[in-house]
């Protein structure tokens, strides 16, 4: 980052020493690549920020979990993945903007749905958690539970995914549209301000459960209208350390 802000800088030095620019051609290309180089170095503390988050929550995660032995569900919950007979439940709190998310989705989330998902065995439930910084992490919720509404969640969390790092230039109507969506209902649905209540219970919710970056999961066995002896898990993490927390879910609870 450092390399890229003296980079930033020396083109500005360009710009504004040059007391006779060749050209307006030379000054439009010189400002594009100033823009390109801000945007790198945003992207770039947005990503340390969200590291920082990481670590820190990390460090008291072992505490956290030692005092967390039970996790409301809740039953307008649309957002989720297969049966509600399941036993077992995934819950994670996610960011459609966030990197670590991006990462879990494409790399684990598939593996996890083919295995333990899909077969009935375990049921995944994810909740929003958009960072304040990432400025359109919350209008992608919204595309998200809006999706749900009419049974096309997965679809939609998959195009957000997909699509992470455009957000913000496509309409989220376009992509309603891309999602073959009732568009009346969805343009209802998204502007409903108890939308925007039920998402900001959802942050709440989140921090009293210890929840300050993402993703974050939740895993543990379904009893009535609550996750009992839940195990945590903070940021992206592999196939195997799921596989792992499962097994010892399913080990206590059998």
């Amino acid at each position: 980052m450092i390399k890229q802000t003296l980079l930033i800088l020396a083109l500005l030095g360009v710009v504004s020493c040059s007391d006779k620019p060749n050209n307006n051609e030379e000054i439009e290309k010189n400002l594009s690549e100033i823009k390109q180089q801000l945007l790198l170095v945003t992207q770039e503390v947005v990503q340390l920020r969200q590291e920082f988050a990481q670590v820190k929550n990390s460090e008291n995660e072992q505490e956290k979990v030692q005092s967390l032995t039970e996790l409301a569900l809740f039953s307008d919950e649309l957002t989720k993945l297969g049966t509600d007979k399941a036993e077992y439940a995934i819950v994670e709190y996610m960011d459609y903007q966030c990197p670590y998310c991006l990462r879990h989705a494409e790399k684990v989330l598939p593996a996890l749905k083919r295995k333990y998902i899909d077969s009935g065995l375990v049921q995944y439930i994810v909740r929003d958690f958009p960072l304040e910084f990432h400025t359109e992490a919350k209008s992608a919720a919204k595309l998200a539970q809006c999706s749900a509404q009419q049974d096309e969640f997965y679809a939609a969390h998959q195009l957000l995914i997909a699509k992470s790092r455009e957000l913000g230039r496509v309409p989220y109507a376009s992509l309603a549209s891309e999602l073959t969506l009732d568009l009346d209902k969805f343009e209802q649905c998204f502007n409903d301000p108890i939308l925007d209540k039920k998402l900001d219970l959802s942050l709440i919710t989140a921090a009293k459960l210890g929840v300050s970056g993402t993703p974050r999961f939740f895993i543990g066995k379904i009893e009535g209208s609550k996750l009992v002896n839940v195990i945590s898990l903070s940021g992206a993490r592999s196939k195997e350390t799921f596989e792992q927390a499962l097994a010892h879910v399913f080990n206590v609870n059998n």
